[in-house]
């Protein structure tokens, strides 16, 4: 990681991106690794992309992750005076030292699109928005703040896209015509991951300290509560069909501690 030049905001290529995250590096999760993946490659295509996020404790406001500019914004304190002090600052930056970025990526439907919205409206901006849970989205529908948000997004995103078609279905529920509406998979690295070798999976038991046959369940995420691994947990520790099968966790987060207990107990 280093600091970024002033000589580097001025980029050589026409198109420009701005990505907008509620969290990033330091912070591991699905949304921030693949916002990471996703701007390396457009570097390497020879387009533009920064990214734009909340500031947390401990961090600079400004930085280069591997080939990726992050930008970061707002007060390093949770809550509300974090999430408004994030949506000032982050406007201002659109407005300055971002102004050549005029295609604004945001992740899921909270605080990013919200500012997005208002870059729009008052800065002129496209804006892409990303959705990775349907449940974002039906959940909205339930509270009237909730149906207002969806307005906005209905009202003010140019084009969406979304991991499956139940995110589809839920966005063409709330209003939005099927042309703004794009399908794109979550992609897999298939120089990174592949099928492992007889030699390396027998190795790989004995590492882990398992069985050196039978199946072998494997979650791999952000250990939390909406996660639910827990369940999983109790689901084949009660299981009288489970067998010889064997559970592997990878992952860190708040429910690490409590995970280990149960699966202990």
């Amino acid at each position: 990681m280093t600091s970024i030049d002033a000589a580097e905001l001025t980029p050589a290529s026409h198109t420009r991106v701005c990505h907008i995250i509620s969290s990033f590096h330091p912070v591991v999760g699905g949304a921030e690794k693949a916002t990471e993946r996703l701007c390396r490659k457009l570097v390497h295509r020879g387009t533009d992309a920064v990214v734009l996020t909340r500031r947390q404790p401990g961090t600079p406001s400004r930085e280069r992750i591997s080939d990726v500019k992050v930008f970061r914004a707002g007060l390093p304190v949770r809550g509300k005076l974090g999430s408004f002090t994030f949506a000032v600052g982050a406007l201002w930056l659109l407005g300055t030292r971002l102004r050549a970025y005029r295609i604004l990526h945001v992740q899921n439907i909270d605080a990013p699109l919200v500012l997005a919205v208002a870059a729009r409206r008052f800065l002129g901006r496209t804006v892409v928005a990303t959705i990775h849970s349907e449940v974002n989205i039906s959940e909205k529908r339930q509270t009237r703040a909730g149906r207002l948000r969806l307005g906005l997004m209905v009202s003010n995103v140019h084009v969406f896209t979304c991991i499956n078609p139940a995110i589809a279905a839920e966005l063409a529920e709330s209003g939005v015509d099927s042309a703004r509406i794009r399908a794109i998979p979550n992609g897999v690295d298939t120089e990174a991951i592949r099928p492992a070798s007889a030699d390396e999976k027998s190795d790989l038991r004995a590492t882990l300290g398992l069985n050196a046959s039978g199946a072998v369940v494997l979650y791999v995420g952000r250990l939390v509560a909406l996660k639910q691994v827990d369940v999983l947990i109790r689901a084949l520790a009660g299981s009288t069909e489970a067998g010889e099968v064997e559970l592997v966790v990878v992952g860190d987060g708040p429910e690490a501690a409590s995970l280990r207990q149960l699966a202990a107990g």
